[in-house]
């Protein structure tokens, strides 16, 4: 679905589009979790929209920092991928602290990831236009020899 609406919408607009999303389902999710019990139906609904904003959000912010560093996209990548890895080893025994017993801090891991996901996008990316530097300029991308 990302590849089909990126052409239209552009990569930016749909990352600011999957973390709201990601914010609006992780907080419903907790609402319901925590004032409801975990009843099956609104979980796995909530659930579904969570991480179908993923699908948003994982390429098109994974090509917008990239695309931020074209002189050195394999250490960019590399860098983007080990801070993946470490946060996803730190949130999870955070998730599981509960055990079996409560999805509480599932949602609230939820929660407090889409937040800090949506402090960094509004910081980060505030005035900036998230297109790589034009030709010629040092941050341009670098081409196969022979190739301008």
């Amino acid at each position: 679905v990302s590849a089909r609406l990126v052409t239209r919408a552009g990569p930016k607009r749909l990352t600011y589009i999957g973390v709201g999303s990601l914010l609006a389902g992780s907080a419903a999710l907790l609402c319901i979790i925590v004032f409801a019990g975990t009843p099956a139906i609104p979980t796995m609904l909530l659930l579904f929209v969570t991480v179908s904003a993923l699908g948003l959000v994982l390429g098109n912010a994974s090509a917008l920092a990239t695309a931020q560093v074209t002189r050195f996209a394999g250490t960019g990548s590399a860098i983007l991928g080990a801070l993946q890895f470490t946060l996803a080893a730190i949130a999870s025994p955070i998730v599981g602290m509960a055990g079996e017993h409560s999805a509480v801090p599932m949602a609230a891991a939820m929660l407090v990831s889409a937040g800090i996901s949506a402090l960094f996008l509004c910081t980060m990316t505030r005035g900036a236009s998230m297109q790589p530097e034009e030709e010629g300029n040092e941050k341009s991308a670098v081409s196969a020899p022979g190739v301008k």
